[in-house]
């Protein structure tokens, strides 16, 4: 009996050890494992600059972003449509112009996202952003896996925000005739056309060659003589350029304006080579009719429209949209 007593003690105690043991293993392991996760969630914390609607904006992508734009890896309307920076100046603002457009892409998107109306998981949009990142990346293969994930989050987004501006917004956008006559008469002056000419031209690597074919060129063989002679890319169509206004090419193009349809010009010297000019045809400064304006009055005024509903659907977004600050 005493044995007896003595084994289930000892029995007791050990079951009692074994409880503790395992309670302070699975405890001080949890708080191990939260001690080794915090500096990793902190990483990743110190990583976000914003949180706009349940999108994160991370330093990663304005770093993207900014590469594209300053080693000019690509065609920079595939990103964030941003102003041109043409000075080393504008640079130091570059990030600050890059982080504020994103942020009013995720708004929109956020927005996009949020109208049940739009489908905007459906396969058939989802393909034709993965297609046209596809192509970007032809001219982008400098991107590590990561900036091209970035980069396909961000053609979609904004692939989604056109397909939607365009299925939602504009659709019902429209130009009557009398909207177009009335655009018209009140912006004449912008369909002023000023004077344009058409040349042909010879263009010559050295001067004793461009003297013996000034020698022998006439208008009937002109075209002739600019393909089998021509340095010029348009060498192949007999030498035609234009029609073009004055101030468009370079400097010595001008020079048609003052010939007479027909006259075939002296040679004369430029840094593409030695050239021999014939005009072809000369048109005086004169302001088109409705008609010949009409395809530019219609596009005008259709975008005119289109602008002003985006920007009221900008400011809808933005008081919709929730933007939080993290750093």
């Amino acid at each position: 009996m005493k044995r007896r007593y003595i084994f289930f003690t000892i029995l007791a105690v050990a079951c009692f050890l074994m409880g503790l043991y395992s309670w302070r293993f699975l405890n001080m392991g949890r708080r191990y494992a939260d001690e080794i996760q915090t500096p990793i969630d902190s990483m990743l914390e110190e990583n976000v600059l914003m949180e706009v609607g349940d999108e994160r904006i991370y330093t990663t992508d304005v770093d993207l972003e900014y590469k594209i734009y300053t080693h000019e890896l690509g065609n920079h309307e595939t990103l964030t449509a941003i102003p041109e920076v043409k000075e080393e100046k504008g640079l130091e603002s570059l990030r600050a112009r890059i982080l504020d457009a994103i942020i009013e892409r995720k708004i929109l998107y956020n927005f996009v996202k949020s109208d049940k109306t739009f489908k905007h998981k459906d396969i058939s949009r989802l393909n034709a952003c993965n297609e046209a990142w596809r192509k970007v990346l032809e001219v982008l293969p400098h991107l590590d896996k990561e900036e091209q994930a970035r980069l396909n989050t961000r053609l979609c987004e904004k692939s989604l925000i056109e397909q939607y501006c365009h299925e939602k917004l504009f659709k019902d956008i429209k130009a009557t005739e009398a909207d177009l006559r009335h655009y018209y008469e009140e912006h004449k002056e912008e369909f002023n056309r000023p004077p344009l000419v058409q040349i042909r031209q010879l263009v010559l690597a050295n001067e004793r060659k461009a003297r013996i074919i000034r020698g022998q060129v006439n208008k009937s063989n002109f075209s002739r003589l600019a393909q089998e002679n021509s340095i010029a890319p348009e060498a192949e169509k007999g030498g035609v350029v234009g029609p073009y206004r004055s101030g468009v090419l370079p400097r010595v193009f001008d020079v048609a304006f003052s010939m007479s349809v027909g006259q075939i010009s002296d040679i004369l010297k430029s840094t593409y080579g030695f050239h021999i000019f014939i005009l072809d045809k000369k048109e005086n400064a004169r302001t088109l009719s409705f008609e010949e304006a009409r395809e530019k009055v219609f596009s005008t005024l259709v975008k005119e429209k289109q602008d002003k509903v985006y920007r009221n659907w900008v400011e809808l977004a933005i008081h919709s949209v929730g933007v939080r600050t993290l750093r």
